[in-house]
């Protein structure tokens, strides 16, 4: 018997190793805020790799509540300087603030760094040291050369990013606070890209809610488009087994919704970055 859809898509992602090791998880810091507290916190996510997350617990909440995983952006610009503080509302763009916004709506929120992001890139000193010529789209360029290294391991970042994720999933289960039967995920842009191959990746996660994820990958290659094609996106021969249609197909029949407004990117951020396409420039 063949293999299914699912199976075929998962198959794309590369070397999906599994660590060795538990999670080991530890607290770094805890706040207490008006209506939750905030828990900065770290676990291992490979062998050799530790990840830093925000925990929101909302206040009263003791055992058996639904959780979410709020997975971030990427940076809007060539700095990756944000990640987890975005979803957990320690930003100025209030629209990113969802982590947070649904732990005030009684949830309990993972809101982890995604590699290459604020806690996940290197120390400034290394960055200038080695990416410093690129000038400010150093970040950018530091993510994309992650990505080409782990296709050259049999591994994308894609697949990587996922596995993540999923580490992130376990760590909620382990939680007392958390009934692990009603966990779901939230994100926008390239979190909302996540968000449905998450679900088929891992199916605790029994609801989803994308923004501005969820277009048809073949779009990014469109003359007329003119996006981005990130790092993420570069699932090798996916498009001989589908494309993001299939994937949502492989989400049913749990609860997911997707949603994209008029503009994705604000309009002073593209007339800027066009602009520098036009001219070479890096200043």
């Amino acid at each position: 018997m063949g293999k299914s859809i699912k199976e075929k898509l998962i198959s794309l992602l590369g070397d999906l190793p599994e660590p060795k090791v538990g999670l080991q998880p530890k607290v770094i810091r805890e706040e207490r805020l008006k209506g939750h507290k905030r828990l900065l916190v770290e676990y291992f996510i490979e062998d050799n790799e530790r990840a830093l997350a925000y925990l929101l617990i909302p206040n009263g909440r003791i055992r058996d509540s639904p959780a979410i995983l709020a997975i971030h952006q990427d940076a809007i610009g060539p700095h990756h300087d944000v990640g987890k503080s975005q979803t957990a509302g320690l930003t100025d763009n209030k629209e990113q603030h969802y982590g947070l916004d649904l732990c005030h709506r009684g949830y309990v929120v993972l809101c982890p760094d995604r590699p290459c992001f604020e806690d996940r890139k290197p120390k400034e000193s290394e960055m200038q040291e080695m990416w410093g010529f690129l000038g400010e789209w150093r970040d950018f360029f530091y993510r994309e050369w992650v990505a080409t290294k782990l296709l050259f391991e049999g591994r994308t970042m894609a697949g990587k990013e996922l596995q993540d994720l999923k580490r992130g999933i376990d760590y909620l289960c382990q939680l007392e606070e958390v009934d692990e039967t009603r966990i779901g995920s939230i994100g926008h842009s390239a979190g909302g890209f996540l968000t449905p191959w998450l679900m088929m990746f891992d199916e605790r996660v029994k609801v989803g809610y994308s923004s501005c994820g969820t277009a048809p990958l073949k779009s990014l290659f469109e003359p007329k488009t003119r996006h981005i094609a990130a790092a993420i996106c570069a699932i090798p021969s996916l498009f001989k087994v589908g494309d993001t249609d299939d994937v949502l197909a492989c989400l049913a029949p749990r609860p997911f919704m997707e949603s994209r407004g008029d503009k994705e990117f604000p309009e002073e951020f593209l007339k800027k970055l066009y602009s520098r396409q036009k001219t070479g420039t890096n200043n």
